[in-house]
């Protein structure tokens, strides 16, 4: 089964207008309308109009939160209630573009990383790694944690792909997802205030051996 985890919180310029791209996007891609997928979006509690939204559409699962929390823990909370044996890890300023991208994200082996395809608006954005990664439950539960607890926003990306290329446990996923994010927009002032100081130096000096370590030992004892 697949999870789809997202945050979302209304955006001062556009509204609920992103989420609404993607959750449509998410119904339209679907492998059958009783595939095994979910979606679960993580909500401040007193964001009302996006809570009221979220309530009228029957695949949306709502994950109430306190205020202030950084994106990480969103996503480390959301993988603890969900169903899945794979993780597509979202936003609400994406959209899915691959037709039955569920059956494609769970041909990611457990304890991998899919590498999704990217069409991404950030002239910053190298592709190197994936924005929206696919994760595995057992690759999850050999680390402790879905995203890099020590990061806040920015830079958990790049390490959680770095961690996955040394245990060299990256599988290329065919699914396409479109960010639209605007580097000028509130969206990006926002997530740039919320993910603080994180040097180049706290990304290179990351434990990666130390969690690949882990990663490699938990699919050999698939394997066995």
């Amino acid at each position: 089964m697949l999870s789809c985890l997202l945050p979302s919180k209304l955006d001062p310029q556009y509204g609920l207008a992103g989420l609404a791209r993607l959750i449509r996007s998410f119904q339209e891609n679907m492998s059958s309308p009783d595939a095994e997928v979910e979606m679960i979006v993580a909500v401040d509690y007193d964001d009302r109009e996006t809570l009221r939204f979220c309530s009228d559409i029957k695949i949306v699962k709502i994950h109430r939160v306190s205020p202030g929390r950084s994106i990480v823990e969103y996503f480390n909370d959301l993988h603890l209630i969900s169903k899945g044996t794979h993780f597509l890890l979202l936003n609400d300023d994406c959209e899915l573009m691959t037709p039955g991208f569920d059956v494609e994200a769970c041909k990611v082996p457990q304890g991998w990383y899919g590498k999704t395809i990217c069409h991404s608006a950030d002239p910053f954005y190298s592709g190197l790694y994936a924005e929206f990664p696919v994760l595995t439950k057992s690759g999850v539960e050999a680390v402790g944690w879905l995203l890099p607890p020590t990061f806040r926003a920015w830079g958990a990306d790049e390490v959680l792909w770095r961690m996955y290329n040394t245990a060299n446990r990256i599988k290329d996923c065919e699914i396409k997802i479109r960010h639209l994010r605007e580097i000028h927009g509130s969206r990006f002032a926002r997530m740039s205030k919320l993910s603080g100081e994180h040097s180049r130096e706290t990304i290179d000096t990351f434990p990666y051996g130390k969690f690949a370590a882990k990663l490699t030992a938990s699919v050999q004892n698939e394997n066995a």
